[in-house]
């Protein structure tokens, strides 16, 4: 029994190492970005934030 994946996984590295403050606007950004693109690709998307 397989399971089936329909989703986007976005792993960041360098992010990690910033600070608070800094790391919170380029996730904040990368959120966006990520949204922005699939909205004008047609694609519906819920986007879900594990930290």
């Amino acid at each position: 029994m397989g399971l089936e994946w329909d989703g986007v996984l976005v792993s960041y590295g360098e992010l990690a190492l910033k600070s608070k403050p800094v790391r919170r606007r380029w996730i904040k950004m990368l959120v966006s970005n990520v949204s922005s693109e699939l909205s004008e690709a047609g694609v519906e998307a819920r986007i879900n934030q594990v930290v």
